[in-house]
C-alpha cells in the first residue's frame, strides 16, 4: 500500500491472493488513471528480490520470475477484466491487459543450427510435417520407429490451437537422432527428383543454447541473449522481449494461457522469443535474425566466455569495454535491471546528467556505463562520494555496490590518482572457496562512517575478539 500510494491516491486498499501456480497477486484501484499508468511504467520489470535473495543468488541478474509484472486491467478494475466478477484476481485466467497476447517465435524458426554435431546433440527440429496425411498420434508412432523419444513437442498456433507442421523430438541417444536426420535427408533427395519438398529437419539450436558451455556451442549464450533483448525492445517496436523455455523458469500464468503451449508453461519446452505489443512483425523477425546471426558468428565472444587460442592471443571476450571518447565517469557494478533512468537518478544530486552511454561489459562480466554530468567540476566529487558505496533504494532502484572512476581530462592541468586495493575490484562472482585455518583477515565495505567515529568502529570490532591490525581505507583527501 505504501509503495503504490507514492504514485497517487488509492480508491481502495490493495487486495492480495495466491494464484493456482503459487504466485502472489495484488490488485488495487487508483482514483486517477494517470497514477495507475505511472505505477505500471515505473514498477514493471523492476527486481522484486530482497537483499538476502540477491545475496543467495550471488547477485546474479534477476530472472523473469524475480521481477514485478505490473499491468493495467481493462476498464480500470478487476471486475472489468475477463475474469468472473467477485472472485480473486488470478493470472491463470489470462487477464485482458493493455499488452495483449504475445507473439512467439521458437529460436529455430529464426535461425537453423549449423556446423558439425557432437555427442550431446540429441534433439531434432522438424518442419513441413505432413499434417494433411497423418494425425498427431501417427506422427508420434513414426518418430518412435527411430528409437526412444524422451520428449516430442508439436508446435501449435497460439490462437487457432492447430498444429503448425513444426516440432521437436529429443531421443535418448545421439545415434537415434542422427538416424532420423539421415532418413529424412535420404527422403529429401528422393523428393527433389519428385519435386516434393517433404519433411525438413535439422539439429535443434534450442537444445544447443540450453546446454551452454557443456554442449556443441561451448558457450553460455542465453543470459547474453536476454540482456540484448532488453536493450533492443524499443528499436524492434515492441514493449518487451523475452527468451523463455528451456528450463529458464516458468512463464507468468497469463502468458501460459495465451500461448497455449503446455511445455512452455512450466519452462521445459524449446526456447522461444516472446514479444509484447509488437507493431511490425517483419522488422521484429529481421532484428531477431540479425541478433542470432551475430551470436552464432562468434559464440565465445557473444557469451562472454574465455576461449584459449593456439597463438596465445587475447580472445575478444577478454577485452575491456570500449573506452569513452570524452571526459566522463566510468561506472561499473550495476545490475541488469538498471536502465538510463536509474543511472540518472543516482547522479542527479550532482547537478544533473548530460548523457548516459552503456558500453557493454568488462572482462569480469560487469556492466559498464559512461556518464557525463552537466557540471563537469562535480565529476570528481561524484566519484569520491559514490565509488565503492552501496546505492539504490531497493524499490525503484535495485541496490548494488558500484565503482566509479574518472576518465579523460578533468580541467586545466588537473589529473586524478588513487590506490585501488585488490578487494575493491568489481567481480561478477567471487570464488566459492571454503574458509581455511590461515584466514584471519576480513574486508569490509559500507561501514557507517557518518554515524560512528574511527574509535567507535575500532571498539565495535574488538567486541568480536583480539585485533592485531585495523586498516581503514581513505580517499585522496585522507577521508574515510
Amino acid at each position: 500500500k505504501k509503495l503504490l500510494g507514492t504514485f497517487g491516491q488509492l480508491e481502495q486498499p490493495p487486495s492480495a491472493a495466491r494464484s493456482a501456480n503459487g504466485q502472489v497477486v495484488a490488485t488495487t484501484t487508483f482514483k486517477e488513471a494517470s497514477a495507475a499508468e505511472k505505477a505500471v511504467k515505473t514498477l514493471h520489470g523492476v527486481d522484486a528480490r530482497t537483499e538476502s535473495d540477491k545475496r543467495r543468488a550471488n547477485y546474479a541478474p534477476p530472472k523473469d520470475t524475480d521481477m514485478f509484472s505490473v499491468y493495467l486491467l481493462a476498464g480500470g478494475s478487476p471486475q472489468a477484466s475477463s475474469q468472473p466478477a467477485g472472485g480473486a484476481y488470478d493470472p491463470e485466467a489470462g487477464p485482458e491487459t493493455n499488452e495483449g497476447p504475445p507473439v512467439l517465435f521458437c529460436v529455430d524458426e529464426i535461425r537453423l543450427a549449423s556446423g558439425k554435431s557432437s555427442p550431446s546433440d540429441r534433439e531434432v527440429y522438424m518442419r513441413d510435417l505432413p499434417l494433411e496425411d497423418y494425425s498427431e498420434p501417427q506422427l508420434r508412432d513414426w518418430l518412435r520407429g527411430f528409437g526412444q523419444p524422451e520428449q516430442i513437442i508439436f508446435l501449435k498456433d497460439p490462437v487457432s490451437k492447430q498444429l503448425t507442421g513444426k516440432g521437436y523430438v529429443r531421443f535418448k541417444t545421439h545415434e537415434e537422432a542422427a538416424g532420423l536426420l539421415a532418413a529424412i535427408s535420404a527422403e529429401d533427395q528422393q523428393d527433389d527428383e519428385d519435386e516434393d519438398p517433404g519433411v525438413q529437419a535439422s539439429w535443434s539450436l534450442s537444445e544447443r543454447l540450453v546446454q551452454g558451455a557443456r554442449g556443441t556451442l561451448q558457450a553460455d549464450l542465453c543470459d547474453a541473449l536476454q540482456a540484448r533483448l532488453e536493450g533492443m525492445a524499443g528499436s524492434a517496436r515492441c514493449s518487451r522481449l523475452l527468451l523463455v523455455g528451456g528450463g529458464r523458469g516458468p512463464l507468468p500464468g497469463s502468458m501460459a494461457s495465451w500461448s497455449n503451449l503446455e511445455a512452455l508453461a512450466d519452462g521445459r519446452g524449446p526456447l522461444h522469443f516472446v514479444a509484447f505489443q509488437a507493431e511490425d512483425l517483419v522488422q521484429l523477425r529481421s532484428r531477431l535474425t540479425a541478433l542470432m546471426d551475430e551470436a552464432m558468428a562468434d559464440c565465445a565472444a557473444f557469451g562472454g566466455s574465455v576461449a584459449a587460442t593456439s597463438g596465445g592471443s587475447v580472445d575478444a571476450a577478454e577485452q575491456e569495454a570500449p573506452l569513452p571518447t570524452s571526459p566522463c565517469i566510468v561506472v561499473k557494478g550495476f545490475p541488469w535491471s538498471w536502465k538510463e533512468q536509474q543511472v540518472r537518478l543516482v547522479f542527479a544530486v550532482f547537478g544533473g546528467v548530460a548523457s548516459v552511454h552503456f558500453a557493454g561489459c568488462d572482462r569480469n562480466g560487469s556492466r559498464v556505463a559512461h556518464v557525463e554530468l552537466k557540471t563537469k567540476d562535480n565529476m570528481s566529487k561524484a566519484v569520491e562520494q559514490l565509488h565503492g558505496t552501496q546505492v539504490g533504494d531497493g524499490e525503484l532502484i535495485e541496490e548494488c555496490l558500484i565503482s566509479c572512476e574518472l576518465f579523460g581530462e578533468l580541467g586545466a592541468g588537473r589529473s586524478a590518482r588513487r590506490t585501488i586495493y585488490l578487494d575493491e575490484l568489481p567481480m561478477l562472482k567471487r570464488p566459492e572457496l571454503r574458509p581455511d585455518n590461515e584466514d584471519r583477515e576480513v574486508f569490509m565495505s559500507c561501514l557507517p562512517i557518518n554515524d560512528f567515529s574511527q574509535d567507535e568502529l575500532h571498539k565495535w570490532l574488538e567486541g568480536f575478539g583480539t585485533i592485531e591490525e585495523v586498516n581503514l581505507l581513505r580517499d585522496s583527501e585522507r577521508k574515510l
